[in-house]
């Protein structure tokens, strides 16, 4: 499935290459809109304090409309209960998703982005699940093995809508490939 990820703005949007009447809605957060979210939520650690918005490039219509094209392979993966979920037909489908990449021994990046996910969650309410998933993928699946992604994901309060997987090497860089 071939989608192209639009952005206005601040906020990504995608239109689906697929026939007229797909209904399509993907935010793909790595790197992207997660990105994004945790520069606007955690404030500016050791900032200055100055004004830095006059040295901005001006925004012209070719730096705000911008598309990327991505593809969501159906590719086998594993969910934190061990339960084999295809990541595009499943797990992505129609529905609008929040991506992001994490491993649970990462002491960096990836707990401050599953607390932004978690925020995430917070925010939808009972709308996570209904209007909108969110999905972490472990990209070092030889060591998160299910039950390693549920007790990670349990220490984030994932709920129902919060889907996390793991799977073989192969197919989860080859669903990482797809999405670059």
């Amino acid at each position: 499935m071939k989608t192209r990820l639009k952005t206005t703005g601040r906020s990504w949007a995608v239109d689906s290459l697929r026939p007229a009447g797909s209904l399509v809605g993907l935010t793909l957060a790595a790197g992207l809109a997660v990105t994004a979210t945790l520069a606007m939520a955690v404030p500016a650690l050791g900032h200055d304090g100055k004004d830095h918005s006059k040295s901005l490039p001006e925004a012209t219509a070719e730096s705000v409309d911008t598309a990327v094209d991505v593809e969501v392979l159906d590719l086998v993966l594993v969910d934190k209960d061990g339960k084999e979920m295809r990541f595009g037909s499943e797990a992505v489908d129609d529905r609008i998703v929040v991506i992001d990449f994490i491993y649970t021994t990462c002491t960096t990046v990836c707990p401050i982005l599953s607390a932004v996910m978690a925020r995430v969650q917070h925010h939808l309410g009972e709308r996570l699940g209904e209007d909108a998933w969110l999905i972490s993928i472990s990209i070092d699946p030889t060591r998160d093995t299910p039950e390693r992604l549920n007790a990670y994901a349990r220490k984030f309060g994932a709920g129902p809508g919060w889907i996390w997987m793991t799977g073989e090497k192969s197919a989860v860089d080859r669903v990482l490939k797809g999405l670059d």
